[in-house]
Formats: C-alpha cells, structure tokens, sequence
C-alpha cells in the first residue's frame, strides 16, 4: 500500500525517482508482492492552468505516471483518485473531465477501469473508490466525499458477506464508536462483519484507529522521502484476516 505519490511532469523530479524506485523495491521483496494499491494523489495537481486541459488530448503527467508504473511495477498497480488528481476542475470545469482524462490514460489496463472498482482475489474482494466523485467544490474536494450510487455500489459488494478491504484517499475515519457524521460511515457500520480494513491516505502519516471492529490504517506520502513509505498487508483466506505486518517510513 503506498500514498501520495505526487508524480509531477518533470521526468527527473526526486518524486518521480523515489516512485520509481520504489518500485523495484517491492518487486525485489521476497515472498513476491502480489499487487500494490496507490492510495491517491497519485499527481502532484492535475491541471495547474485551465490552458493545460485539452479535451480528448492525452494530459502529459498521466502519460509520464503510467510510463512510471508500466516501467518499474511489475505487479499488478491499482490506483484510487485523490484530491490532487483532479485538481482544480472546481474552478474552471466540471469533476468529470479529470476522471475522463484518467480513464483515457488507463485504457487497457487494471489500474483504473472505472472510477470504483471490485477485484475478487484469494477469498477477498478489493474495493477500490473515488472519494472525490462527490466533489462540488474545491472545499469538498479537500474533504472527501461519495455520490449516493457510490454508497449504493460499496452496500451492496459489501452485503454479499466476502471479506472486504476497502481502499479511497480521503483520512475518513470515525471520531469514537458512535460517530455516523459522514455518509460513508452508515454503511459500514450497516456491514461491519463483512469490512477487514480500510486503507487511507491524504493526511500524509502513519496511523491506525480500530472502529466497531473494523481497523482503519492512514498510510504515510512517499513525497519528500529519501527512500521507500509503504504498508506491507498479509491477507489469509482461511479466516478473512488482515494483517499489517510492516509498516515502512524511510526518512
């Protein structure tokens, strides 16, 4: 599990490196990584200046990410959309020309066929969501939000009962036992026999908050670093456990 990659244009950024890098760590490590989900904010801002969208043209640094991943990951890279990857659309367009624009650049492969996506592997099924698609406005994309036919999409994976890990970018995570402030959390309350963990970033730190049993983890940035940020997860099909079995923050 990594977050806050914050890949940039400029092919030689020490961000863009250390992502690289990174990379062929984890596919160094032994027993092999079955797969690497990137938390979100994957790009270091999107869009900078309205003159940098082109509609139905590739947008460079989503060109240069995928290079990236195609390059150095060659486990299977599964990626969730973070505030950063669609900024600012709240100024000048509408959220789903960014979300397009990563579609587009994703074509073809596993790492982001739709904007929420279901992959059932080892007994489990991955639950991987755009905390963004609810945004209306910069504010709320800072925040993080879900459409009500997200919540519908996640109740119903969820209500089949195979153990779920859920992964989005936005630090959502409950303030003690009974705090149902946020629309997503409802509906996990609703399923919490069926959620094994939640994995976040945003927040740029490590951290861990059990909640009606379901263990949320907030990954810390690979930005800025001099060496790999990561959490390392076991999963075990014969109980449903999930289990973090390192958590990594080189400095």
């Amino acid at each position: 599990m990594i977050s806050d990659t914050h890949v940039t244009a400029s092919e030689t950024h020490p961000d863009n490196l250390l992502f690289a890098a990174t990379g062929a760590h984890l596919a160094g490590l032994e027993p092999p990584i079955e797969r690497v989900v990137s938390t979100g904010d994957n790009v270091d801002d999107l869009y900078m200046f309205q003159q940098m969208f082109v509609p139905d043209e590739p947008v460079p640094v989503l060109e240069l990410y995928r290079g990236l991943i195609d390059q150095h990951f060659p486990m299977p890279f599964h990626v969730a959309l973070g505030n950063h990857d669609v900024r600012f659309f709240d100024t000048w367009l509408d959220a789903t020309g960014p979300a397009g624009a990563w579609l587009d650049a994703f074509a073809g492969t596993e790492s982001f066929p739709a904007r929420d996506t279901k992959i059932e592997t080892g007994g489990f099924q991955l639950l991987i969501l755009d905390s963004t698609a609810g945004a209306t406005d910069y504010a709320s994309n800072d925040a993080g939000t879900f459409t009500g036919e997200q919540l519908d999409w996640l109740a119903a994976r969820l209500a089949t009962g195979v153990p779920a890990i859920l992964f989005f970018h936005h630090a959502l995570i409950p303030d003690g036992p009974d705090d149902l402030s946020h629309p997503l959390f409802p509906v996990l309350a609703d399923h919490a026999d069926s959620v094994r963990a939640v994995f976040v970033g945003h927040v740029h730190h490590f951290g861990h908050v059990q909640w009606r049993g379901i263990d949320f983890y907030t990954t810390g940035e690979l930005k800025g670093h001099d060496g790999p940020v990561y959490h390392l997860v076991e999963c075990d099909p014969a109980d449903g456990s999930v289990v973090v079995i390192e958590a990594v923050e080189t400095p």
